[in-house]
C-alpha cells in the first residue's frame, strides 16, 4: 500500500509511451555542467536532443525511437536515471475488416477471394484449386465411347 501510495504522488508521471505520437521525455536534471551529454539506449541507442528547464530537462527523441521496448536515459555509463517504456502505435493491430468488394479490388489478382456462397461447399473449393478439374472420368468414358464407335464402324463397314 505504501509502495502504491508513492507511486500516485507524481501524477503527471507517463508509464509507456507510443512510437511516433511521443516525441519529448521528460526527466530530473541531474547535470552540473553544460559538457554532460544525457544518452538513450536500449533496442537503439543514441543521443537526443536535450533542453533544460529548470529543475527537469526535456529530451526531444524525434523519430530515433523505431523499435518497441525499455529505453534507459543516463548521464554516466552505468548510472540509469530513468527508464521508459515504448508500445507501438495500436492502430497497427485495427480489427476492422474489409468488405468482399475491397477486398477484390485490392487483392484479386494475388489471392483468391472466397465468397459467401462459396463457404458452403468449402471443401470442394479447396480441393478442385488444389487439383484442378477432374476431367480424367470424362476422358475415360469418352475413350470407351470413341471405342465402341469404332468397333460398330470396323464391323458395319467392311460388310
Amino acid at each position: 500500500m505504501l509502495h502504491k501510495m508513492a507511486l500516485s504522488t507524481d501524477e503527471n508521471v507517463k508509464i509507456a509511451y507510443t512510437i511516433g505520437d511521443d516525441q519529448y521525455v521528460e526527466l530530473e536534471n541531474k547535470a552540473s555542467g553544460a559538457e554532460l551529454v544525457y544518452k538513450v539506449s536500449g533496442p537503439s541507442n543514441f543521443i537526443p536532443s536535450q533542453q533544460s528547464q529548470g529543475r527537469y530537462m526535456i529530451l526531444g527523441l524525434h523519430d530515433q525511437v523505431q523499435k518497441a521496448g525499455f529505453y534507459d536515459a543516463y548521464l554516466r555509463e552505468g548510472e540509469i536515471l530513468n527508464t521508459y517504456a515504448f508500445n507501438s502505435n495500436r492502430l497497427e493491430s485495427d480489427p476492422v475488416c474489409l468488405s468482399i468488394n475491397e477486398l477484390k479490388d485490392r487483392y484479386l489478382e494475388r489471392a483468391t477471394v472466397i465468397e459467401q456462397n462459396q463457404q458452403a461447399n468449402l471443401g470442394e473449393y479447396i480441393q478442385e484449386k488444389d487439383k484442378g478439374i477432374i476431367l480424367w472420368k470424362y476422358c475415360l468414358i469418352l475413350a470407351l465411347i470413341f471405342l465402341a464407335l469404332e468397333a460398330m464402324i470396323i464391323r458395319f463397314w467392311s460388310v
